[in-house]
């Protein structure tokens, strides 16, 4: 509404200036070639054209203005219908995204939960038989503390060089049901030994040193 009574005292004033103007010039030269009568004529319909012209100029721009309102509207209903299915393609995507992280981080929330309660004892590097080879092996003892039957248990293996920094990375399954050899899961309130030979495993830059922690639960 503002822009439009601008717009207004803007036309007005800017012809009403003009039809001074001209007035003004009429009445100069009036004086010299024009007689009185047709002086006074074409004052008269200047001061009509003026206000004609005014009124005919403020209703084009209210009409372009709501012109271009409808020009406007009309672009985005049709942006909206050529690009729907993207637009609704998308937001189904995020929403998809937003509930992927909500469930893995619940995921991983419980998975931290169970880790505390099964736990990896006495584990140790030594010279022993562990699936039927002697050897060096790692040793170990898998306690399940929790209500849940684990099926799968990961457990991690760093073996660390003379600087301290992890040299090599190696995965181990004290538990697995996929195993020839020992496929029992390992039920709450049990304890299973373990051994693995590490004699093709570890590196070359290895001090002797390591560490052991469990990544991954799989239950039953």
């Amino acid at each position: 509404m503002r822009d439009t009574i601008s717009m207004e005292n803007v036309y007005y004033n800017t012809f009403f200036e003009k039809s001074q103007l001209n007035q003004l010039k009429i009445k100069k030269c009036g004086s010299k070639r024009l007689n009185r009568a047709l002086n006074s004529l074409c004052l008269s319909f200047l001061k009509s054209f003026n206000k004609m012209d005014i009124g005919c100029i403020i209703s084009l721009y209210l009409r372009s203005s709501i012109h271009t309102e409808n020009i406007q509207g009309r672009i985005k209903n049709m942006f909206f219908r050529r690009y729907r299915v993207l637009l609704i393609l998308g937001a189904v995507f995020a929403i998809l995204i937003v509930f992927m992280f909500f469930f893995q981080k619940i995921k991983r929330d419980e998975l931290n939960n169970q880790l505390t309660q099964v736990e990896l004892q006495n584990v140790r590097i030594g010279v022993g038989t562990s699936n039927g080879v002697l050897g060096t092996a790692i040793f170990g003892e898998i306690n399940n503390k929790g209500d849940k039957i684990i099926s799968i248990a990961e457990m991690n293996v760093e073996f660390l060089n003379e600087d301290g920094e992890v040299a090599k990375v190696h995965k181990f399954f004290p538990v697995n049901k996929f195993s020839f050899r020992e496929s029992l899961p390992l039920k709450p309130g049990q304890s299973k030994e373990f051994g693995f030979p590490i004699d093709d495993i570890v590196p070359e830059d290895w001090d002797g040193t390591f560490t052991a922690r469990l990544t991954e639960l799989i239950f039953k």
